[in-house]
């Protein structure tokens, strides 16, 4: 690994420079973990994380899973509307 900032652009390197971690440090990812989509990447949090914190609003919080669960609903119910409103379109011609 390079040093820091060695070989980026000054716009990387300030980009770089807010991507801190709120205790002031840089969160260096593996390669691996920026080249797969986000959804793969959340999934890995997920089967990793399962009971860990991901949300915390005031009193709530969500676990990864829960999260997850969340967002697989919301998918679902999207997907659902979509193929309806598709065969209402191909019904309608």
């Amino acid at each position: 690994m390079s040093e820091r900032g060695t070989d980026l652009s000054p716009e990387q390197q300030a980009i770089r420079d807010e991507c801190c971690h709120p205790a002031g440090t840089l969160v260096e990812f593996p390669t691996e973990d920026v080249e797969i989509s986000i959804p793969e990447r959340f999934e890995k949090f997920v089967s990793q994380y399962p009971n860990q914190i991901a949300i915390n609003v005031g009193t709530q919080v969500v676990t990864y899973s829960e999260l997850n669960a969340m967002a697989n609903c919301v998918a679902a119910n999207w997907a659902r509307t979509f193929i309806s409103r598709l065969s209402w379109l191909s019904r309608a011609q």
